[in-house]
């Protein structure tokens, strides 16, 4: 009797599981991976759990190839799999998938579908690959027999001069989050011009104008998320093309479901146009000047965007008088502060959530914020935003100046230590708990109201200039780089302007009750 692999086993009911185990190397950096990575294939079939195993252990193989030796890279994109696979094996089906998806920020959700792409193909794979030995046998037959020569070394595979191109971005330097959106578009534009070609190895000299055209208009009706939403899930290529084309209507794109945003199909335009550059420039035999020919038109397919807006005092209250602070039941201070501390200065959220202890300083008796790029922290332009935000005397009166001091007793470098950056720089951790907050307190759940953290920037930004101070002062507490804020800035001393950005920060005004808030101890 043969012994089946190690990477399945039976339970006594006769239903196979997956079960691999992971290098100390990814566990060491994701405390929610286990060792041992397990899960139920849903079958007593041994075959085709040898299959579905063996599938697993591709995109495994393919996440470790994707990230190299990007070892926390490497243990997020596991745990996203992983918890992407156990959501769907659930008895709650597309409900689950939903509500995992729905926690994920745009960066988790981009590296998801990287990751799920790893998949997309693999049915066909060996099909495929046993027509491709047939074709090289028949080929090194015609080589023998003194035929032509098949080798061209200025032709390529355009999947083989992506990798080359992808390879390029990474010597460079690029940054993982941008990486992530390279791959995803250039992966996106080679399975479309494949399954127009239909041919799975496409060669660079072999690409159409004609399908270079089709593929700019399927952009603007293409699903979003198309591998992970419920109309287009499962499906390949081939399919969704037909499913679009197939449309009475196919500006209209597909009934019920969103298309690509106008941004995201401009972002993408201009990394396929690059790759063709690239491809071009580097000489491979391809037809002249296809990039020119993928330009964004100004529209998109599928629903309008939905501007984002501040926060109005309904939800405000929603916010701020909900049990969470009335009964102080955040188990991290990040969660109670951040919040408040947006809501007082209108600074953004990783702005808030890098702060050292020893930058809330006091100065002139004014208590204040020193918002700056020092050491490891990142601000998102040198010239608009490090500043110095005077705290507004409610954050005084729920104790923050108290939890200052209880962080400087205890010898805390970060003023929120709890919170780190994932490995494309993000605080995700933290926006994932923001948002279940605010749509557990019904805050921004209407599909017409888009509200996020961003929206507290908007709303100081709007009540402050709304109530006739001055905008060069506004521009410097919120971090607005402005001709007004540096004329500002020349009029006064540095201690005078903190008094001055003071007394406009006290004149900030909320329909919030704040004498049932909890202090936080």
């Amino acid at each position: 009797m043969v012994k089946p692999p190690s990477y399945i086993t039976k339970n006594r009911l006769g239903i196979y599981s997956f079960q691999v185990r992971l290098p100390t190397v990814i566990t060491r950096y994701n405390p929610h991976l286990k060792h041992l990575l397990r899960f139920t294939l849903e079958t007593r079939d041994k075959a085709i759990a040898l299959r579905l195993a063996r599938r697993k252990i591709v995109v495994l193989d393919s996440i470790r190839l994707l990230f190299k030796d990007d070892s926390k890279s490497t243990a997020r994109a596991v745990e996203l799999w992983v918890e992407y696979e156990k959501s769907i094996g659930t008895r709650f089906g597309w409900a689950a998938v939903d509500e995992f998806l729905s926690e994920l920020d745009d960066g988790d959700r981009h590296l998801l579908e990287a990751i799920l792409s790893c998949q997309s193909g693999l049915d066909s794979q060996k099909a495929l690959m046993d027509e491709n030995a047939v074709l090289k046998k028949a080929l090194s037959m015609v080589g023998a027999a003194g035929g032509v020569t098949v080798e061209d070394g200025d032709d390529i595979a355009l999947r083989d001069v992506r990798d080359k191109f992808l390879s390029a971005k990474l010597s460079n330097d690029s940054a993982k989050s941008s990486i992530v959106s390279y791959g995803f578009a250039t992966s996106v534009f080679v399975e479309i011009m494949c399954a127009l070609s239909k041919s799975a190895d496409l060669r660079v000299s072999s690409i159409k104008a004609a399908d270079v055209r089709r593929y700019v208009d399927l952009m603007y009706v293409w699903p979003k998320n198309h591998k992970l939403n419920a109309a287009t899930k499962g499906m390949s290529y081939d399919q969704i093309i037909h499913l679009l084309t197939a449309n009475a209507k196919p500006e209209s794109g597909v009934a019920n479901v969103e298309s690509l945003s106008p941004r995201t199909i401009q972002q993408r335009f201009t990394i396929v146009r690059e790759l063709l550059n690239y491809i071009e420039h580097a000489q491979y035999s391809i037809k002249p000047n296809l990039g020119s020919m993928i330009k964004f038109a100004g529209h998109g397919g599928g629903k309008s965007k939905v501007d984002r807006a501040s926060f109005n005092d309904a939800e405000l209250k929603l916010l701020f008088e909900s049990d969470k602070y009335r009964l102080r039941l955040h188990k991290r201070p990040s969660d109670y502060w951040v919040p408040l501390l947006a809501l007082f200065t209108g600074a953004t959220q990783s702005e808030l959530v890098q702060l050292y202890v020893n930058d809330v300083v006091l100065e002139s008796n004014i208590w204040a914020l020193d918002i700056n790029d020092k050491a490891d922290k990142r601000l998102k332009t040198k010239d608009g935003r490090p500043r110095v935000v005077p705290l507004h005397p409610q954050l005084l009166k729920l104790g923050f100046d108290r939890y200052v001091d209880k962080c400087k007793a205890s010898k805390q470098v970060r003023l929120f230590p709890e919170e780190l950056r994932n490995e494309r720089d993000q605080f995700s951790s933290y926006s994932k708990r923001f948002n279940r907050f605010r749509r557990d307190v019904k805050v921004g759940v209407a599909a017409d109201r888009k509200v996020d953290f961003h929206s507290f920037r908007h709303l100081v930004s709007t009540r402050l200039i709304g109530a006739g101070n001055d905008e060069g002062v506004v521009n410097d507490i919120i971090g607005h780089a402005s001709r007004m804020r540096s004329e500002t800035r020349k009029t006064y001393s540095e201690g005078a302007f903190l008094s001055v950005k003071y007394d406009v920060i006290c004149k900030l005004k909320y329909d919030i009750d704040f004498n049932y808030t909890k202090f936080w101890r």
